[in-house]
């Protein structure tokens, strides 16, 4: 697995970083896809027992992918 992850560039994914909010967060990620021809959407939101909020960000092209059950045209 470490050689597939070699191949990807380094700038591959957006740096890490700690945001003082969501929306700054956003707006980051956002600003770093753009460049790149692509933006980041708000997939799915999820509050954990403890308080927690996790959020997933999706691509604004992702699509799920075919069912194996679907005939090919």
């Amino acid at each position: 697995m470490a050689e597939s992850l070699a191949s990807f560039s380094d700038d591959s994914l957006p740096s890490e970083g700690e945001y003082e909010s969501r929306d700054i967060l956003f707006e980051a990620i956002n600003a770093w896809a753009k460049t790149r021809g692509y933006a980041f959407t708000t997939g799915r939101l999820t509050r954990e027992k403890s308080g927690k909020l996790t959020i997933i960000y999706s691509c604004d092209c992702y699509c799920k992918p075919p069912s194996v059950l679907t005939e090919r045209r």
